[in-house]
């Protein structure tokens, strides 16, 4: 393999500052520091900056020399380098964050398919089918072609507000990475509303309510006095509360 020649040189050659701090700014507008996995690091530089960052990072490569050039940049120990292919991932545990930066995702697809995401991307900027091909490739090499389609139902089970059409363990992982507030049960909708701090005020809450703004667990709800308990669970003590098309809030009732 090319790279094992090329580790002991690669910074040298191509190491850009400048380029790696913006990509850890992108991260960071993106995610908050949390356990993310990186693919085809390289030689470490940008998983260096993301762990001194805060970030719990498992990073990957697929070259043993580049691995050894990432290793010698951890001086604490603090991440985790594996030498691996980042089309078999079958082996590793789920990430709240996995990135694949620079040209890397050019070792993913072949060349034909990333001219037609290139087309597609310049007819629509708004379709992201780059982002999502490469999202679809990584949860591939998680969890199978099984997992692959449970999530892509998920996706668009929350996308569509149809959250009925879920079965209950896409239920559960549909809500697992959802931020989640404790809520006392028993309150009425509107107490819920501004209690969970989805609405600013009891004002705002009716108008939301009365203006067919508020789903409960995929359904539109008109009444303010509505009882949430556990009655209204999604699944296990869970309520999915949906405002407009794109804003979920989970709540854990207690």
């Amino acid at each position: 393999m090319i790279y094992n020649t090329l580790a002991h040189y690669y910074d040298a050659l191509v190491k850009d500052e400048e380029a790696s701090r913006e990509w850890v700014s992108w991260i960071e507008s993106e995610l908050a520091p949390c356990d993310c996995l990186e693919l085809a690091c390289g030689s470490g530089e940008i998983t260096e900056m993301l762990a001194q960052k805060g970030y719990t990072m498992t990073a990957l490569d697929l070259s043993e020399e580049m691995v050894k050039q990432a290793k010698s940049k951890n001086l604490e120990g603090s991440i985790q380098f594996l030498c691996q292919d980042m089309r078999d991932l079958h082996n590793l545990a789920s990430y709240s964050g996995i990135f694949c930066l620079c040209d890397s995702f050019n070792y993913i697809l072949e060349k034909e398919e990333i001219d037609a995401l290139e087309v597609s991307l310049n007819e629509d900027a708004g379709r992201r089918e780059a982002q999502k091909k490469l999202a679809e490739e990584v949860v591939r090499d998680l969890h199978g072609e099984e997992g692959l389609e449970s999530a892509l139902k998920i996706t668009n089970a929350l996308f569509r507000g149809q959250l009925n059409d879920l079965d209950e363990q896409q239920r559960l992982d549909a809500v697992k990475n959802m931020d989640k507030v404790d809520q006392e049960a028993g309150k009425t909708l509107i107490d819920v509303l501004v209690e969970a701090k989805i609405a600013s005020s009891r004002r705002e809450a009716r108008e939301w309510i009365k203006g067919n703004s508020i789903s409960l667990n995929g359904v539109k709800v008109n009444d303010e006095a509505l009882v949430i308990d556990s009655t209204q669970a999604y699944v296990s003590n869970y309520v999915i509360i949906r405002r407009g098309k794109k804003r979920y809030y989970c709540l854990n009732l207690k």
